[in-house]
This record gives C-alpha cells, structure tokens and sequence, in this order.
C-alpha cells in the first residue's frame, strides 16, 4: 500500500512540472518501491534534467 502511495505522489510531482516519460518513470518508482529500494534513485534524473535544460 505504501508503494502505491509513494508512486502516485511521484508521479503527480512528475506529472506538474512536466518531465518527459513521467509514466515510465512512474513505473519504474512503483517497482522500486515494491522492492524497498527509495524512489529517490528515479527522482534525481528529472531533478538534474530541470535544472540543467530549463
């Protein structure tokens, strides 16, 4: 339940900010999660990604 928890915030936060393949990077946090491994890893390439080309 606290996998679908965090994906849906991710990908909410993905999905504002406008980052390219914010349902495939939602994905991937999701299995991630399932596996107890924190999103955090997914979260710092749209993170770079922003502030490098925006």
């Amino acid at each position: 339940m606290t996998a679908l928890a965090q994906r849906l915030a991710g990908g909410i936060g993905l999905t504002i900010v406008v980052v390219p393949f914010a349902a495939l990077l939602t994905a991937l946090m999701f299995v991630l999660c399932l596996i107890q491994v924190r999103p955090r890893l997914v979260l710092v390439s749209p993170v770079v990604w922003l502030q490098l080309f925006r």
